[in-house]
């Protein structure tokens, strides 16, 4: 299941869903039972989850928790939205050699399937040039409440 955009094995999510508070346990546990493929996380699911983590003992957990604390940190310092937020800052945090990096989470991709790319620019400041922004299929449903596509013939 995907959590933030990291894929978690099931067994994970049922063991974090037994340390996290409610409602988010009850949604962890639902999604699970239901096998979802993706579950919708709430900002307040995702504080949650982040107090919950702790020192996580798997690579997909670790993974979790330092896309929810980039989260966390985002929402910190830009409580705005995303025009503050410059792709070029993230493709130089988190840039690999091949693929694309969701401007939302700062999960990658190396073949962009469902994701979708948006031009984004600072309303505030015509003398910046427009970047292209992508998002991956949780992020777009999340923050755009589109219906997320989840097939490899899509991109």
């Amino acid at each position: 299941m995907y959590l933030a955009g990291i894929w978690v094995p099931d067994s994970e999510v049922l063991a974090l869903a037994d340390r996290v508070e409610e409602p988010t346990r009850y949604e962890l546990t639902r999604a699970v039972r239901a096998e979802a493929v993706v579950i919708h996380l709430t900002i307040a699911d995702r504080e949650r989850l982040l107090r919950a983590l702790g020192d996580p003992s798997t690579k997909e957990l670790r993974e979790l928790r330092e896309v929810l604390e980039r989260e966390l940190g985002w929402r910190r310092r830009d409580r705005s939205g995303l025009t503050q937020l410059s792709a070029a800052s993230v493709r130089a945090r988190y840039a690999r050699p091949l693929g694309i990096v969701c401007g939302e989470c700062g999960c990658r991709s190396e073949t962009g399937a469902g994701w979708i790319a948006l031009l984004g620019h600072d309303p505030d400041d015509d003398a910046v040039t427009p970047e292209v922004i992508a998002f991956c299929p949780v992020c777009a449903s999340r923050e755009f409440r589109m219906t997320m596509k989840l097939a490899e013939t899509y991109t």
